[in-house]
This record gives structure tokens, sequence and C-alpha cells, in this order.
């Protein structure tokens, strides 16, 4: 929550409200591709079970539990040479969701 309201601006409500978003709206490295799927798969620890996505401008990491539950270890900000090409990506997956 401390992360969000930092990095973010969001309150306690508005991230309860966005996170449902951010994990079925966002962007996993399935859906992208060339340097914006590397940096995704680096920004991960190796040996955890992960789950990555990028809302917006942000890369959200959120780690599953043992009962599937999903938590939100941090929000940072994507680097701006990726912002486009998450852009493209979302058109993409949106196009392709239609």
């Amino acid at each position: 929550m401390q992360r969000a309201r930092e990095r973010l601006g969001w309150s306690r409500a508005a991230l309860r409200r966005m996170l449902e978003r951010v994990v079925y709206a966002g962007l996993g490295p399935a859906d992208c591709a060339g340097s914006l799927r590397l940096y995704l798969l680096a920004s991960a620890e190796p040996g955890e079970d992960v789950v990555l996505r990028i809302y917006g401008a942000h890369v959200f990491v959120l780690s599953r539990d043992a009962g599937e539950t999903l938590t939100l270890k941090t929000v940072f900000p994507l680097p701006p040479e990726l912002r486009a090409f998450a852009a493209r990506a979302r058109r993409q997956h949106l196009a392709l969701a239609a």
C-alpha cells in the first residue's frame, strides 16, 4: 500500500479497485515482445512464483501465494524508452481480444 501511495498517488480504496484491472487487463510477458519482454523477465526474481503486469506506465510485481492469492509486492515506473513498446503491445492485445 505504501509503495502504491508513494509511486502512483493512489489511496487504499483506489488500489483495491485498480488491482483487479491490473491483473486482468494488464500486459504480461506473454503479451509483449522484444526488449519489453526481456525487461519484464529481468524484473522478476528467479525461483519465485511472480506475476508481472504492465498497466499504464508502471510495472506491478505480484506474488502468488499457496492458495492462489495474489499479493502486491511492489510497483515501479516503466522506463520511458519502453513506454512506446508497451502502448503498441496494448493496442495489439486489445485488437486480439475484440
